[in-house]
Order: C-alpha cells, then structure tokens, then sequence
C-alpha cells in the first residue's frame, strides 16, 4: 500500500476535527447532544493551536486521509528526564482499519518523534491501548512504573 504522511495544516481543519471525534466516540466517549456546538468549538481549538502547541500527522493513500496522529506540547518545570521542561503527549493515533499492518501508525509516530527532535523536545509521552502497545516498543518507547507516584489520577473540574 503506498502512501503519504505530511504535518497538516489550518486547511486540515475541519477534518481533524472531525476525526478527533470520531475517535472519542471509538474510545466509547459520547458527545454531547450539542453537536454542532461542540464540533465549532474543537475545530476553533484546533485552528487556534495547529503547529503552535498541537502538531497533528495526516497519512493519506489514493486521496484519501487514512490515519492521523496529534501531539501536544507543553512547558513544565525542570524535571530530571526533561531539564527544558519542554514535553509532548502523543494522542489519537489511529489508522483505518482496512489500511493498519502497513506502518502508517509507525510512521506518522516518527514523524512526530522527528519534530520533536526540531522543537527540542526532550520527553515524549503517550497512552497506549493494547493493540498500540507493540508498535510504541518497537519505535523504542518504554513503559515505567513511578514507585513514589504509582497511580494516574484525574479530576474533572
């Protein structure tokens, strides 16, 4: 299968807003009945990050997008594995069913990886499902266990 990754773009918009619900809604998030509102204020969101502190990857074949991946980046304090405090949390990686086994996600992933190497980046973080898990090890990203702080917590304000 041949295909293209590229950084999108404002233009992509529309469709990464799109997507990014279409992917809460496959994690089993229900959007609110509000649609339209909630659509207009991501797409908002997302025009007003894009390539500032949100990079998003777009994988396209014969014309047709067929995975994305996003990526936030954030400033933190001084941190040991960070000493820039410049980080990133890869989010919403996700290929087309009929398109997965061909390293699109594996691609778009180093693609990311590769821009973060640009901004100076020094720590990369992500959520892996189990089907995701695989792919994340063999690019080289590790799972660590923290003994004094064993729990993610949250709290939805």
């Amino acid at each position: 299968m041949e295909y293209s990754i590229r950084i999108a773009e404002v233009k992509d918009s529309g469709f990464l807003t799109e997507y990014r619900i279409k992917f809460l809604k496959l994690l089993g998030y229900e959007i609110p009945e509000n649609k339209e509102e909630v659509y207009k204020k991501l797409k908002a969101q997302i025009e007003r990050k894009l390539n500032d502190t949100l990079i998003c990857i777009i994988a396209e074949s014969n014309n047709r997008i067929v995975g994305t991946a996003y990526m936030t980046l954030e400033e933190r304090l001084y941190h040991p594995e960070a000493a820039n405090g410049k980080i990133a949390n890869i989010v919403n990686v996700h290929t087309e069913e009929e398109c997965r086994g061909n390293g699109i996600a594996s691609k778009m992933i180093e693609k990311l990886i590769e821009k973060s190497k640009e901004l100076g980046i020094e720590k990369i973080t992500l959520d892996a499902t189990a089907k995701g898990e695989p792919v994340y090890r063999k690019i080289g990203f590790k799972s660590k266990v923290d003994p004094i702080l064993p729990t993610a917590m949250y709290y939805i304000v």
